[in-house]
């Protein structure tokens, strides 16, 4: 129903904008670094780790 649907992307949202505030902005120099790294020599582990977080998000209700 169209609540739940609110109610999972408020979620969502929300997880998306504390995994921000309390990680990503916090290293965000180093990580940007990284990410540039880990696309310049094609590992793409940094690209996975981000896909399973939105898989992870996608699959379940979040209880925040």
């Amino acid at each position: 129903n169209s609540s739940n649907k609110r109610t999972n992307d408020f979620n969502r949202t929300y997880a998306l904008y504390k995994l921000y505030n309390e990680f990503i902005s916090r290293y965000k120099t180093s990580l940007r670094i990284a990410m540039i790294n880990d696309l310049h020599n094609k590992q793409y582990q940094l690209v996975a780790v981000f896909e399973q977080i939105v898989t992870l998000m996608e699959s379940v209700e979040l209880d925040i």
